[in-house]
């Protein structure tokens, strides 16, 4: 009789068991989504702490000469930092796509002129001859110089544009980091120990 009971609770130990891995296996698997879904955002959360944590004494003295007024303190202090990122950034941005567009009218029109070369650039050391030949070539004739220098003037424009998008998501996150430095900034009050 007591073999029977012996492989009744081996019985029950392995499938208690068995459910215990799968509820395990389950849970894991749900903490592993979980951490996909809030991975893009620890950055942002983190940079937001320290920014945070480096401007709460400022937020406290402008609070104090605000009377009081913390929410109002965040609130100003994080608009001037805003402004500070985004009208430098707008006002370069608008430059920069502006002399981009006269560029390339000025080569599809053909009005695009450059000045020749100086003597002086000649006398450069290891690349001013070639440096001065090219320019005179440009000076001369844009599109045979352009032609030139095609494939090499495709790579580079592709990584100014790369750069260009990577300074643009980087701003981005600065920008958001800004703002939960913020939200941190006004809670800070009822988050004390």
């Amino acid at each position: 009789m007591t073999t029977g009971t012996s492989e009744d609770s081996n019985k029950v130990f392995v499938a208690s068991a068995m459910e215990a891995a799968i509820k395990i296996g389950v849970l894991m698997l749900i903490v592993i989504w979980c951490f996909q879904i809030v991975r893009p955002f620890i950055t942002l959360v983190v940079w937001g702490i320290i920014i945070a944590v480096a401007l709460y004494p400022i937020n406290c003295a402008l609070s104090a000469r605000l009377g009081g007024k913390d929410k109002l303190a965040a609130v100003l202090l994080t608009v001037l930092i805003l402004a500070l990122i985004i009208v430098p950034t707008i006002i370069l941005s608008s430059s920069m796509i502006e002399g981009a567009q006269q560029v390339s009218s000025g080569l599809k029109d053909g009005t695009l002129r450059i000045p020749p070369p100086s003597e002086k650039v000649a006398s450069w050391p290891v690349v001013g001859e070639s440096v001065h030949n090219y320019w005179q070539l440009a000076s001369e004739n844009l599109k045979a110089a352009v032609e030139k220098v095609g494939p090499q003037l495709k790579g580079a424009v592709n990584w100014l544009l790369g750069a260009a998008a990577g300074t643009g998501a980087g701003i981005l996150q600065f920008i958001i980091s800004v703002i939960i430095a913020a939200v941190l900034m006004i809670n800070a009050k009822s988050g004390r120990v």
